[in-house]
């Protein structure tokens, strides 16, 4: 008899979870390996209310585990199964042994690890811990993490150079989001509790949508692989660069034995030319405030490919109508220079013709009160423009990714692409450059094909 649940299908005595495939694709696979099995092997085995069960993780797609098909010691009706390497697993986390049931002898679960991950060491959760013998003082164990947080705000703000306020404020959203995971697995909020157990357990929770979401309404949906591995770095230097380096609360980093992961890159695709033209050009016929305003916005956008907060943040003053030269504040508070082409400049005088702006308001971008354009505004401007052009995944950034893909392809060298886009070193150009390249060998690839 097959009971389905919350993370697979109980078959006779067997678990298959069919979401540890999902975050094998995602990268998780790589990050809390057994710890990780035995962590959904106890959720599991909760949810599913059994004495015992064997738990087989499918971690080579949701396509080795067709329905209908049991797995026991190890074996399967699959064709594609029998041929994945594989390595049983004893489990052997006390928490999880079953007790005597009407006389019966105990049953041992087991794990089942499937292609990826097989054969790694099984920690048991008492190592995935913190030991007494960790802190500088036994007292640090109870710290109040709220605490820290707050202090830990503090140092980024007033170190020699300070974090900007926007990172700041991703990396206190990150620890409310681990907080968010202790709260609810009735963890106390302590420094003890920042130990690679909760961690990787926290991991599954933002897969699961668990934690994590601003918008509650999405909260259902598991957050995508590039965000969890970008929470993971934060929380990881917070323990290490703060509360082990510089704080001297521990011994050691306190998250050593979590291994960090990259996601897998996928390709960020800019406009085609196209498709710029339609963005370009669906306010043409309007002499609205607002429109002429987004319409000139957005050609800054497209001419400069500049981030959203810095041509939100763009100064009348530091902005040369005719030569097309900007000052800018970037990433990091770093003044940069840019400069538009004609098609922009055009759009963008047009604009300051009939711009409206109060005593003492510098923005070049203003609401039609004459008031600095704020954050939401700027979300706003974008939301209209994916109406109005008829592309509904249209972002700011789609912007940046088309300048830099467009530059490689007219042979820019990626230095050039790289102090244009303000990256602090070449990661992001070589990944661009990499994606011109595979685009330029498959389009030249059926004029080489033998038939």
């Amino acid at each position: 008899m097959v009971h389905s649940g919350p993370f697979g299908e109980n078959r006779g005595r067997v678990l298959v979870i069919r979401g540890a495939a999902e975050m094998a694709k995602q990268g998780l696979g790589a990050v809390g390996d057994s710890a990780l099995a035995s962590h959904l092997a106890a959720m599991s085995a909760e949810r599913y209310g059994r004495d015992a069960v064997d738990v087989e993780l499918d971690l080579q797609g949701a396509a080795a585990v067709p329905p209908g098909v049991g797995f026991h010691q190890g074996q399967t009706d699959s064709p594609t199964h029998n041929a994945l390497p594989r390595a049983r697993l004893p489990l052997k986390t006390p928490a999880l042994m079953p007790q005597p049931h009407h006389g019966r002898a105990k049953q041992q679960p087991s794990v089942s690890l499937v292609g990826a991950g097989a054969g790694r060491t099984l920690r048991l959760a008492e190592d995935m811990r913190n030991t007494p013998n960790v802190w500088t003082d036994p007292e640090n164990a109870q710290y109040p993490l709220s605490e820290l947080q707050d202090a830990y705000m503090l140092y980024l703000a007033s170190r020699s150079k300070p974090v900007a306020q926007g990172t700041r404020e991703r990396y206190q959203y990150d620890l409310q989001s681990f907080e968010s995971s202790l709260v609810l697995h009735g963890e106390p909020l302590v420094l003890d509790c920042l130990n690679p157990f909760n961690v990787e357990r926290w991991l599954l929770d933002m897969r699961e949508g668990l934690v994590g979401r601003q918008d509650a309404r999405r909260k259902s949906k598991g957050l995508n692989p590039e965000t969890v591995s970008a929470r993971l770095s934060s929380i990881k230097t917070f323990g290490r660069k703060y509360i082990y380096r510089h704080l001297e609360l521990s011994n050691r980093d306190l998250l050593a034995k979590v291994e960090r992961f990259e996601p897998p890159q996928r390709t960020k695709e800019g406009l085609s030319l196209a498709q710029l033209e339609q963005v370009l050009t669906c306010y043409d016929d309007s002499d609205d405030y607002i429109d002429i305003r987004d319409r000139a916005m957005v050609a800054i956008y497209a001419a400069s490919g500049l981030r959203f907060q810095e041509v939100l943040n763009l100064d009348i003053e530091r902005v040369d109508r005719y030569s097309g030269w900007i000052k800018t504040i970037g990433k990091g508070d770093k003044e940069r220079l840019v400069r538009v082409g004609d098609r922009a400049l055009k759009t963008l005088r047009a604009y300051v013709r009939v711009r409206r702006a109060k005593d003492g308001v510098t923005a070049l971008f203003t609401t039609d009160r004459g008031g600095k354009l704020t954050y939401q505004g700027g979300q706003s401007i974008f939301r209209r423009l994916k109406k109005a052009c008829g592309l509904p995944w249209i972002h700011s950034h789609r912007f940046r990714h088309t300048w830099a893909q467009g530059a490689l392809r007219k042979g820019a060298e990626r230095s050039v692409v790289q102090d244009a886009m303000g990256w602090t070193s070449d990661r992001m150009a070589r990944r661009y450059e990499g994606w011109v390249r595979q685009e330029t060998a498959a389009a030249a690839m059926p004029g080489l094909a033998p038939i």
